[in-house]
């Protein structure tokens, strides 16, 4: 069973056994101690309060030397750790509980398996505490939430909620962290009044990030009318502060709105710059949320999730196991103007708040409640804080964590809204979600089986990617690690649709595969939780048999029933396909026999075309030799013939001219000769002295006219070889003429 339940063995790990020890000795309360960011897994040992560190990736190879590291802080935290948190960049680790918070810095990592320091297996890290003297005087202030701002560059700043409706801003890089920004989020009690406001759910319990909007995004948080609610407990007209506030926030390129959940649910938005440190945040709401609810949706909240999809996606928990699902989408024009001038006339009553009214709205589409322990009995009515975990593989699901186990929830509307997102602007209006598809929540992992039972809440849970795997302590220190592609964890699978091919009403359809279709029989309602029961838990008899037979439930209506119908769909589609294949076989041999006709045809075609041809040439052949003869045996000349005639007399007549040019240039020749002759006689005898001016003037003379010479030669053995040509053309003509 351990087995089954472990997926990646971290149960026998030497540090969740040593660990086990610890958790065991806690009080029952839920934590969350466990994170996991770049493969490596944090658990905050609480006995030695110290930080131990598991590369999973290397936790389950067959290695004896593959051990935990120990992250020992210079400047341990003095008070309970309940959480703690690691930033993005994996640099820094912030562990918090109701009365303190400290930092500790990550070292760095290197070596084969990628261990701190190169392995050691204590490796000292610094660390310091925020704000402790604070903490330490005013004992009734309470820590309710810390995250790590997403905006931040180094990735450095903390926010911290305090039960005091304060938000601490943290610079938290450096030997010292600084403090950089508070500001309140509604009544700041006294410590005598802290359990009133508590009581009355008006102070803030939880906070989380929104999308980042950038430029004119920014429109979406603030109304026409400066819709800002002032920092509260804070009378008089705006500061100079706050309008700079505004203008650097309208001017920002990103900044992250911070939803803030009170306990009697109502919520507000906060707009805050990190590189203004001087400037008062933007406050404003509460959020409106339809459809409107008498009890606002619970007056017991706990936590708030903000799924990052477009819209965003709200999830608020309540004590009592309900959980609100929320699209934050903008509001009307109209309506925001009416809400506002109404909100001005209460505020004129009143001047400790400014309360004016967001462009942002909640639509709560659905509400799921939670099986807080497996309820054997109608009375078991169980209420208890509950974590929200988000999943960092996908934005369709979450996790919840509570005294009485782990669930998980997936959401079918993302897929729709990411459908819409894509659609065309001409599909848009066919492509608007229908939420018609109900979430599916999946109890997980049960601890508590009924309120007589002992509390064993859960001590951690996290994500661990590549592959995903849900990672979840008990407080028996027990680790039960589920591999998340396995589990039927994700949403109902949604139609697919082919832009292709269009019905009349213009709504694109398409066939549903069998897979999907066998998948979406497969899909179960309920989901049998796995029990991981406290130590000292001794259930009865009767609750044995209860648990035996609720289980037996289970399985008949949502596992043999749903296979049973499987099987009996897969039964008629073999039946199908076979009658199928049969016809399409009895289709293959009519095709193979008409093929060979075919072949056989086209054999025969080929053999006439290859006759056809060679019949094709001969008569050719024939029809050139007729020709041939009947142009032989014209009485006249032919036009051919009388152009080469011409052309004979003018050739002849050229000869004739290149002749007598050929003989004036031989009677040249000769008397140059003769000439020259003489007169190298005559230089001889007179010695005559050439200048060499003279030489190359006669030289190239010379030159010249041998060159005149080879031309009028070339041109005259040129025109003889035409000549001679010409009459061997003759000649043959002649003869063929004969």
């Amino acid at each position: 069973m351990e087995i089954s339940t472990d997926h990646l063995g971290l149960s026998e790990h030497n540090l969740f056994r040593n660990l086990s020890k610890q958790v065991s000795q806690l009080s029952p309360k839920t934590r969350n101690v466990l994170e996991c960011k770049a493969d490596v897994l944090f658990v905050w040992s609480f006995e030695d309060s110290c930080l131990l560190t598991l590369n999973i990736k290397t936790s389950n190879i067959n290695q004896t030397d593959v051990k935990y590291q120990t992250l020992v802080p210079t400047d341990p935290p003095s008070f309970d750790i309940e959480r703690l948190t690691v930033n993005e960049t994996c640099t820094q680790v912030a562990v918090f509980g109701p009365h303190g918070i400290s930092v500790l810095d990550i070292p760095q990592r290197w070596g084969k398996l990628g261990m701190f320091q190169g392995g050691n297996a204590a490796v000292t890290c610094k660390s310091r505490s925020l704000d402790e003297r604070h903490f330490t005087c005013h004992p009734h202030i309470v820590v309710k939430q810390v995250r790590w701002h997403p905006g931040s560059a180094t990735d450095t700043h903390l926010l911290v909620l305090s039960s005091e409706n304060t938000f601490h801003l943290y610079q938290t890089a450096g030997d010292r962290p600084s403090l950089l920004n508070t500001w309140t989020v509604g009544r700041r009690p006294s410590s005598a009044r802290v359990h009133i406001l508590i009581g009355l759910g008006d102070t803030a319990v939880d906070f989380d990030f929104a999308p980042p909007v950038t430029g004119d995004s920014l429109a979406l948080y603030t109304s026409k009318q400066s819709s800002l609610t002032d920092s509260i407990m804070h009378q008089g007209p705006l500061s100079t502060g706050l309008s700079a506030c505004i203008r650097s926030s309208l001017t920002d390129s990103i900044m992250w709105p911070i939803l803030i959940l009170h306990g009697n649910g109502n919520i507000y938005s906060v707009l805050m710059s990190l590189s203004d440190k001087a400037s008062r945040p933007i406050i404003h709401g509460p959020l409106r949320m339809y459809p409107p609810a008498e009890d606002n949706y619970g007056a017991d909240a706990c936590s708030i999730l903000c799924l990052q999809s477009v819209p965003p996606i709200v999830v608020v928990a309540t004590c009592s196991g309900t959980l609100y699902h929320c699209l934050l989408l903008n509001t009307p024009e109209e309506e925001t103007e009416e809400e506002t001038n109404r909100n001005d006339s209460w505020n004129s009553l009143n001047s400790v708040y400014i309360l004016r009214v967001s462009r942002v709205t909640l639509f709560v589409f659905e509400s799921v409640e939670l099986e807080l322990g497996l309820g054997l009995k109608d009375e078991d009515l169980y209420t208890c804080p509950i974590l929200l975990h988000r999943d960092c593989t996908t934005v369709s699901r979450y996790f919840c964590t509570h005294d009485t186990g782990v669930h998980a929830m997936s959401l079918a509307v993302v897929s729709e809204l990411e459908r819409f997102a894509e659609s065309k602007d001409e599909d848009m209006d066919l492509s608007i979600p229908a939420l018609e598809e109900h979430s599916t929540c999946q109890y997980l992992v049960c601890t508590r089986t009924s309120s007589s039972s002992p509390l064993a809440p859960v001590q951690g849970l996290t994500v661990a990617t590549s592959p995903p795997v849900l990672v979840c302590l008990l407080c028996t220190g027990e680790v039960v690690s589920l591999s998340l592609t396995s589990v039927d964890l994700f949403p109902h699978a949604l139609p697919v649709f082919d832009e292709n091919r269009q019905e009349e009403a213009g709504v694109t359809l398409k066939k549903e595969a069998f897979d999907e279709h066998v998948l979406r029989l497969l899909q179960h309602e309920t989901l049998q939780p796995i029990l991981k029961l406290a130590p000292s838990a001794d259930p009865p008899a009767q609750e044995c048999l209860e648990l035996v037979s609720r289980a037996t439930n289970v399985l008949r209506e949502e596992y043999i029933q749903r296979h049973v119908r499987v099987r009996d769909e897969i039964e008629g589609k073999v039946r199908t396909l076979r009658r199928l294949k049969a016809h399409q076989l009895q289709e293959v041999r009519s095709l193979e026999e008409e093929q060979h006709h075919l072949k056989l045809a086209a054999e025969d075609l080929a053999e006439k075309y290859e006759d056809i041809k060679d019949k094709q040439e001969e008569l050719t052949r024939r029809v050139e030799l007729v020709l041939r003869a009947v142009c032989m045996r014209q009485p006249g000349a032919s036009a051919a013939e009388k152009k080469f005639g011409s052309h004979l007399q003018t050739v002849n007549s050229k000869l004739r001219e290149y002749r007598s040019s050929l003989e004036q240039i031989r009677i040249k020749q000769s008397y140059q000769h003769a000439e020259m002759e003489k007169w190298l006689e005559q230089q001889k005898k007179q010695h005559i002295h050439l200048t060499n001016s003279q030489q190359n003037i006669i030289k190239d003379n010379l030159a010249h006219m041998s060159r005149s010479i080879r031309k009028i030669t070339s041109c005259v053995e040129g025109a003889l070889k035409v000549i001679q040509a010409d009459k061997n053309s003759i000649s043959s003509v002649a003869t063929l003429g004969r």
